[in-house]
């Protein structure tokens, strides 16, 4: 029979999060703190065990991989996994996002994918209303290892760990100082990168302590500095044929006729040196003086980092310690949109309307006129985020002996997490201004005067706010002994408050501001949680794990999470493992409570096209208003996944696994965005009330809600390859790491049919890692790398066939690193060493953000040196 050789007394359970102790320096210390090492913390258990390949399936990102990609931020290493399917947000100008990253395991949203620092939850940012961490808080300096479980993970950790988690492990203990210095030097203009990083710490018999600061800055990047991004075709007679501009310039709509307004009515006054782009045709509608929006806005936006973050052990006694660890982040970023765009009608029954009429050659008695107006006398519209974020734990853990159970391993710990967000604009506009000023005589020939531009221009700001306190505790011990088996049992609970709110200025509220909207909201919710894990070894070949969890949610309810899996190994070089468990997804406190938020998003107008002879494969896609509002009915999603998967080692250095993995959701919670509401008119014929459009049948604005929507089912395969080949006097490496995706199956909108949407665009049936290396007299190293994503169909027809190409991309990357004899070490590469564009649209501008980098080819340098 088979005794289990995980050993209560060796090691502490990775569930309750606590940092490993550095021993003291005595004889049976270094026995205890060879034992432990013998175990590994392993994500996705709150068992520990002697192997990585365990019966869930994990994968790791290690220190040195980290630091061969060059990344200025963990957040940007993360985004090129091949796990994160469908890409994930990062930085961007333009979005109430703006200064946050995400990780979006199985492309199912980062709402949907848990993060963890040192195996405790890393709670979701103000900004996001809670609804995803934000990965630009962690310092990558102390980064010591990425752990993925690409698989669900509500049995251990509750809710958001539908698709995985994703868990970041921290040095805990340094001896010493570091300090490092690095750059990123892009060979287009804009994303400029530095880095500098202090890491320095302490141990000995009674405990041990940590330091660490880093700052870090990256710059944005404007439409203007890629070909790709800035306007096209801007001379062309047919707006149509343009990219990069908006009817909101200096335009007028009246009885049918969109045109020009006075002394903007001619090529020269539509003057290009001002953002405008002369006069073009808008078929069927009139000669137009468009704004090239790309001339001013940022893509990307800036963000600047630092980071503090310490960590300490006391050893109160041979049996207990204390911990704690401190994360406190600031970040600074800097965003630009173009000028304010609005339209404003004009009552021709007033004095400075009938002037306006008359200027404009207008009938009066066709009712009043609306002004597509560019307020680029107002400005840019700038945003300056500022996000704080403090995360605090402490905790005392140890061991006590009981008659009935032998060694218990006990923790009790406390973790405070508050994160608060202030955003700032300006060069915003009142538009209930706009008409008054126009018709009391102050708008002449397009032009608003000094004085009235002073009363249009507004400022915005907006406060978000989340805290969460949590009390957590656990036992570990051996429940049984069946013959030689031990059964090992860990049991804990969780007490979890939190407090949210998210104000935005008085105007702003009111909706009086063009180009932002919103309304202040909050809320609070209390949560418990009891959870229990074992693990079964029949046999030296086969163990079972069990987990269970309950949630109970003071807002929707109690969910309970089961969770079990096998790990067969019938031989040295090959092993089995399968598992199957439901999670669940909670609403957020934004989700229930958010603002009225105003947003300019993306969508192709199907509707519009089909009824002015627009083929769907030329249909533009086109920037609108819209607002999207929250949900207090929201239920909880649930889900079921399941996965299977195989580890073999045919010949000495070669490793290879496969996992396929299934997940289905339910009550999926989801905005119901206006592609997706366009796509549902285009289905069914009939106009859906949430979009709001002029006589012509364009947009003018709608509103997206969150709703529970239905389903979605996603399967796929992993592959992972690791080679090592030893030379007298080098070692070669080859590795690849990709995740195939065989299923995505969703609703085409609201009640819509359920489709398989893989390879759709944004969907990429594959993406993959891969490289080899060469480490050669031992302080020499250098690698080179792919990093690459299948191609897509542009579009679908009536029948959602997929129709129209994106090509794929494949981004080549290479690092050298060298050990000096000095304790130092120096990196140098190139990222994107072939300068690749993303992979566009059939009209070489669209592309999708989450997917696709615009910074180009990244020359980074590096130097670390140890004191």
């Amino acid at each position: 029979m088979y005794k289990n050789t995980t050993a209560l007394s060796v090691a502490i359970s990775l569930a309750l999060g606590t940092a490993a102790a550095v021993a003291p320096l005595t004889a049976q210390a270094e026995e205890q703190q060879v034992e432990k090492l013998q175990k590994m913390k392993v994500t996705g258990s709150r068992l520990t065990r002697a192997s990585m390949e365990g019966s869930t399936p994990v994968a790791v990102i290690g220190r040195a991989e980290i630091e061969r990609a060059g990344d200025v931020s963990i957040a940007d290493v993360l985004r090129k996994s091949s796990f994160n399917s469908f890409g994930s947000h990062n930085e961007r100008s333009g979005s109430s996002w703006q200064s946050q990253a995400t990780m979006s395991l199985r492309g199912l949203g980062s709402s949907r994918t848990l993060v963890l620092i040192n195996g405790k939850r890393l709670p979701g940012s103000a900004t996001m209303g809670g609804g995803a961490a934000n990965i630009n808080v962690i310092p990558s300096a102390i980064v010591e290892r990425v752990e993925v479980m690409a698989d669900g993970g509500s049995a251990v950790y509750g809710s958001d760990a539908v698709a995985g988690v994703v868990n970041i492990i921290l040095k805990e203990e340094f001896d010493g100082i570091n300090v490092s210095v690095g750059s990123g030097i892009p060979s287009q203009d804009g994303g400029d990168e530095g880095n500098v990083a202090l890491v320095m710490g302490t141990s000995g018999e009674k405990g041990n302590i940590m330091f660490s600061f880093e700052h870090d800055s990256k710059d944005e990047i404007y439409q203007r500095d890629r070909d790709y991004l800035s306007s096209t075709n801007t001379g062309s007679a047919n707006y149509f044929d343009m990219s990069g501009v908006s009817i909101f310039g200096r335009n007028v709509y009246h009885d049918g006729e969109l045109k020009a307004l006075k002394g903007y009515d001619t090529n020269a006054s539509c003057d290009p040196s001002k953002g405008f782009v002369g006069l073009t045709n808008y078929p069927g509608l009139g000669d137009i003086c468009g704004y090239d929006y790309t001339s001013e806005a940022a893509q990307t936006a800036s963000l600047e980092r630092n980071t503090v973050f310490m960590n300490g052990n006391i050893f109160l006694s041979d049996d207990t310690t204390f911990n704690a660890q401190m994360l406190l982040s600031r970040n600074e970023s800097f965003g630009r949109f173009a000028p304010a765009a609005g339209s404003f009608d004009v009552d021709p029954n007033t004095s400075g309307g009938a002037d306006f009429f008359a200027e404009n050659g207008l009938d009066t008695t066709k009712g009043p006129a609306s002004v597509y107006y560019r307020f680029n006398n107002v400005g840019t519209r700038d945003t300056t985020v500022k996000d704080f974020q403090a995360d605090f734990k402490a905790g005392l853990d140890g061991t006590l002996y009981t008659d009935s159970f032998g060694e218990v391993i006990w923790e009790a710990g406390y973790h405070l997490n508050f994160s608060n967000s202030n955003e700032v604009g300006t060069g915003y506009v009142f538009g209930s201004a706009a008409s008054n000023l126009v018709e009391s005589g102050q708008f002449v020939n397009g032009e608003f005067s000094a004085d009235a531009t002073n009363q249009l221009s507004a400022g915005t700001s907006r406060e978000s706010q989340m805290e969460m306190h949590q009390f957590s505790g656990g036992l570990q011990f051996d429940l049984a002994e069946v013959g030689d088996i031990t059964i090992p049992l860990y049991v804990g609970a969780e007490f979890t408050t939190y407090d949210y709110f998210d104000k935005y200025d008085p105007q702003s509220e009111a909706g009086n501001i063009i180009g932002s909207a919103g309304n202040s909201a909050g809320g609070d919710r209390e949560t418990y949680a009891f959870y229990a894990e074992s693990m079964i070894a029949f046999t030296d070949e086969l163990e079972m794990n069990i987990a269970a969890r309950y949630d109970h949610y003071s807002d929707f309810g109690d969910e309970i999470s089961p969770k079990v899996s096998f790990r067969y190994q019938p031989l040295d070089n090959l092993m089995f493992r399968a598992g199957a468990g439901m999670g669940f997804r909670a609403p957020t406190l934004s989700d229930l409570y958010a603002a009225d938020s105003y947003s300019s998003d993306f969508a192709k107008d199907y509707s519009y096209c089909s009824a002015n002879g627009i083929a769907y494969a030329d249909c533009p896609e086109t920037q609108y208003d819209v607002t999207r509002t929250a949900n207090e009915d929201l239920e909880a999603e649930t889900s079921v996944s399941f996965n299977f998967g195989v580890s073999y080692s045919p010949i000495d250095d070669l490793d290879v696994t496969v996992d396929y993995y299934n997940i289905s959701i339910d009550d999926m919670i989801t905005l119901n965005t206006l592609q997706s509401m366009i796509d549902e008119e285009r289905s069914s014929g009939v106009s859906n009330p949430n979009i709001i459009r002029d006589a012509n049948g364009r947009i003018i604005e709608a509103t997206a809600g969150l709703q529970n929507l239905g389903t979605l089912d996603t399967s796929g395969i992993d592959l992972k390859v690791g080679y090592s080949y030893d030379f007298d006097f080098a070692t070669v490496r080859y590795d690849f790491m990709g995740s195939y995706v065989l299923d995505y199956s969703t609703p085409e909108y609201v009640g819509g049919p359920v489709n398989n949407q893989v390879g759709r665009n944004g969907l990429p049936e594959y993406r993959f890692n891969t490289g080899v290396g060469l480490n050669f007299l031992e302080d020499h190293d250098i690698y080179l790398s792919a990093d690459h994503i299948a191609d897509q169909a542009q579009d679908v027809d009536d029948n959602y066939n997929k129709i129209g190409h994106i090509s794929s991309q494949t981004t080549w990357n290479i690092a050298y690193n060298y050990l000096a004899p000095w304790d130092a070490k120096f990196t140098a590469g190139v990222r994107n060493l072939t300068d690749e564009d993303p992979a566009f649209e059939s009209d070489g501008v669209t592309y999708d953000k989450d997917l696709y980098s615009i910074q180009g080819r990244v020359y980074f340098l590096k130097y670390s040196q140890n004191f």
